[in-house]
């Protein structure tokens, strides 16, 4: 089943909330969103095995969009290192991924870190190995 995506806001000067566009159509249905810290990156988790990255601030959507491709199975959760260089990914293959979403690339992967579908992933605010990357526990 199709479904119209993720429905973009923006907050003009008269603080209403005005529709900008759908941005990160998914056929499937969408698990997690997470803006980066200043805002201007938008991840998109879905039960498909892709990760949908938006430059919101981009007026073209297809010229915004990257695709970090890598899990198994659907993405759950996602989170932004403190500096938003880096994304978590977590997701129903039990990995956890780490990745430079504006160079498209997957940094990271922490095979079978749950028995199950992974729940959550966050990065520690005294992240010891700099950059904020977590370590490979």
């Amino acid at each position: 089943r199709d479904n119209d995506g993720v429905a973009l806001f923006i907050r003009g000067d008269d603080g209403e909330f005005q529709f900008e566009r759908n941005v990160g159509r998914s056929s499937l249905d969408t698990r997690h969103l997470a803006f980066s810290p200043s805002s201007s990156l938008l991840a998109i988790a879905s039960d498909e095995q892709d990760i949908v990255v938006v430059d919101t601030a981009e007026a073209d959507p297809a010229s915004g969009t990257t695709t970090l491709e890598g899990h198994r199975g659907g993405v759950k959760f996602l989170a932004w290192d403190r500096e938003g260089k880096y994304l978590a990914s977590s997701g129903s293959d039990a990995t956890v991924r780490v990745w430079d979403p504006k160079a498209g690339k997957e940094v990271k992967c922490i095979e079978k870190a749950f028995t199950k579908a992974a729940a959550a992933a966050t990065f520690s605010a005294g992240a010891e190995e700099g950059e904020g990357m977590p370590k490979n526990r």
